[in-house]
């Protein structure tokens, strides 16, 4: 995904290139480093913490360095069985690649071969597949033959499948074995693996028993460095409009959690003012005031 110059450069969804993203160095190394050499990679870390831009920060500084290599992301988290699953990443393959160009033709002939339901998003025009109800061993087949035509292609393939974890809610539990046994001879397509159920993760890729046992390398991510966090927003929020002394208290407000510190500063960025103390901790203020139908929801599950 090309930089594109944002209206407002502290993001709470989405990548918008480089220049947005926060430090990161070393995780995007290591999945780097990971991908390059040909090893399947599980990349876990709490909820809004930033993993999904980190993937798409990854993808973007893979093409900088191998423009040829695909590179294919899809969320699992709206997926409930495997008519779903296979309906996602065909649909988030057809997205990133459309017919216009060499892979999205071979794609694109691939799919309507199968006599799909293909319908497009009348706001994004983003198209959606959606198979039709087929006997167990025909939807194997149609997944085992998408392994396999990204296996062919003459460049390397990087499948990330965001939420993974939510195939252990889905009623195929064959699922898990099945994937295991054909990603394990797939030699052109490497996978990231990422989620936010850390413990659900870690019961699928570290224990004896599961299919995925020890087959990935493991990435976990916590919060970013105080300091990168600072110089990174000082970048776009100079001194005439926050002191060091009130952006410093932000940050430890938000605890350096990734998602509440863009949601802070977006929208203090939004206001373009001189922020003081006072407006400071008025902000802080309002923020909770806003929260506090969800404040009380938790005291009720408690």
């Amino acid at each position: 995904m090309a930089s594109l110059k944002s209206q407002n450069p502290f993001l709470v969804s989405g990548y918008n290139g480089p220049e947005y993203f926060c430090d990161r160095e070393d995780e995007t190394n290591t999945i780097l480093a990971a991908i390059t050499s040909e090893r399947n990679l599980t990349l876990t870390g709490n909820r809004r913490i930033g993993k999904t831009g980190l993937i798409h920060h990854v993808f973007h500084q893979l093409k900088q360095k191998r423009p040829a290599w695909l590179t294919i992301y899809t969320d699992l988290l709206p997926t409930r069985d495997i008519d779903s699953f296979i309906n996602q990443l065909t649909s988030a393959i057809l997205r990133q690649y459309p017919e216009t160009n060499s892979p999205g033709k071979k794609f694109w002939n691939w799919i309507r071969s199968l006599r799909p339901v293909i319908t497009f998003d009348p706001l994004s025009g983003a198209p959606e597949v959606s198979f039709n109800q087929a006997p167990l061993q025909e939807k194997k087949r149609t997944l085992h033959e998408l392994l396999q035509l990204l296996e062919k292609f003459n460049q390397p393939v990087i499948i990330a499948l965001d939420e993974f974890q939510q195939i252990t809610n889905y009623p195929d539990k064959w699922l898990e074995a099945w994937l295991r046994s054909e990603i394990q001879f797939l030699k052109n397509v490497q996978f990231i693996f990422s989620g936010s159920q850390t413990s659900i993760l870690t019961n699928m890729f570290g224990t004896h028993t599961r299919p995925f046992y020890q087959s990935t390398q493991v990435l976990s991510i916590s919060k970013i460095n105080e300091k990168e966090y600072f110089k990174f927003v000082r970048k776009f929020m100079d001194a005439s409009i926050i002191d060091d002394s009130e952006l410093t208290l932000l940050l430890h407000w938000s605890r350096l959690h990734t998602y509440y510190v863009q949601y802070i500063f977006n929208r203090l960025y939004h206001d373009q003012q001189k922020v003081s103390r006072d407006a400071v901790l008025r902000f802080l203020s309002k923020i909770l005031q806003e929260q506090e139908p969800i404040f009380y929801q938790y005291r009720e599950l408690l």
